[in-house]
């Protein structure tokens, strides 16, 4: 056997223990993790810490001076240190951007009205299929889940596959302003191909007779994280860019998102057009179902580490956990919104993740569904 830093060291690439010259002093850096210049490599709270270049780094003086170690980023080039830099002061960062935004759709949509969700609210899964089985021949539980009504999650999205004429509805979304659909990042590019097609304002697609008022959309751009490589969870989100703006209605609003990074008491709400079984038929009605949130200690407990999927663990910076026995979603909500219960006195729904991995067997095994933080 040969130390990793015997010879990585030379070209001052991938090393255990690595060394840097930051203001004059030395410290080591104990990391392999490469990421991208600019992108973040920690998060305390509200303070996020990016990859800089040690020299662009005034927080690395301070960090030292207190006997702390700052970790490596990369190497760009034989002289250039990319280091993980603390935030010189206390940051609300790019959060401040979805509050702003939130705060004009309220003002602009949700005037005179008073909206509030029920404690006792679950969430079902709702999807294209060519199944002979529809919401009205299933049980009301779908993974614990119940219908939902008409213009209740106006946010919700379907995200469409193949031609125009023979689209198939595989995945969800949610809607978070005029041009943009979120959703996971796997869903960008699926064996049934790349997804094309947004829907939103629909309540039960196998009909035209339901209170519905769909608006139907093309994807001209899909803007993927680019820390994300599949088939690895981390980083599963995407944004879907619409080839034109929807129009706002009682059917049609956008979510407004969560921006705190606290550990979430309580229960959610996920929302999809998935399966209501691990191997059963998909609904045609929208579904929700309501998810106990774990704390993000038990979260990393039960999912583990996944060869492949997540080798390194789950990312409590990143994903959340919710659900329990009998309660999950299924294949076929990938990409769906995770809200709150409670939304107050607003007519928006206030989404806190993104639907992206969970147990093959939903809502039996003892882990439970997997969300990327909004």
């Amino acid at each position: 056997f040969i130390s990793r830093c015997g010879c990585v060291c030379v070209v001052m690439l991938k090393c255990v223990l690595l060394s840097a010259e930051v203001d004059g002093q030395w410290v080591h850096v104990p990391s392999d993790k490469h990421k991208e210049e600019n992108e973040e490599c920690r998060r305390e709270g509200e303070n996020v810490w990016l990859c800089k270049r040690d020299k662009d780094c005034p927080g690395a003086r301070k960090v030292l001076q207190s006997g702390g170690k700052l970790v490596s980023c990369f190497w760009k080039n034989s002289t250039t240190h990319i280091i993980c830099c603390p935030p010189v002061k206390p940051v609300r960062n790019r959060d401040t951007v979805s509050e702003k935004k939130c705060a004009e759709f309220q003002k602009r949509l949700c005037q005179h009205q008073v909206y509030g969700f029920s404690k006792q609210y679950t969430s079902q899964v709702n999807q294209k299929s060519t199944s002979k089985y529809n919401a009205s021949t299933l049980p009301l539980s779908s993974i614990g889940g119940k219908l939902s009504k008409a213009k209740e999650f106006p946010s919700m999205a379907l995200i469409g596959y193949d031609e125009e004429q023979s689209i198939s509805w595989q995945c969800g979304g949610s809607l978070i302003s005029e041009r943009f659909v979120l959703s996971a990042a796997h869903c960008s590019l699926t064996a049934y191909g790349l997804a094309r097609w947004v829907r939103l304002g629909d309540l039960d697609i196998s009909t035209d007779k339901d209170d519905a008022r769909p608006q139907q959309f093309e994807i001209i751009e899909r803007i993927v994280h680019s820390g994300y490589k599949a088939p690895a969870f981390y980083n599963d989100i995407v944004l879907f860019r619409l080839d034109r703006a929807a129009v706002f209605d009682e059917y049609v609003r956008p979510a407004c998102l969560h921006t705190g990074m606290a550990d979430l008491t309580g229960v959610g709400i996920a929302t999809g057009w998935g399966r209501n079984e691990s191997n059963g038929p998909t609904s045609s009605s929208l579904v929700k179902v309501d998810l106990k949130f774990l704390s993000s200690e038990e979260c990393q407990r039960v999912v583990g580490t996944v060869e492949r999927y997540l080798p390194a663990g789950l990312d409590t910076q990143t994903m959340l956990c919710a659900g329990e026995p009998g309660k999950d979603t299924c294949q076929g909500d990938s990409g769906g919104p995770l809200m709150l219960t409670d939304r107050g006195n607003s007519c928006l729904n206030r989404q806190v993740g993104v639907t992206s991995f969970g147990p093959k067997n939903c809502g039996m095994a003892p882990a439970p569904g997997a969300y990327v933080r909004v």
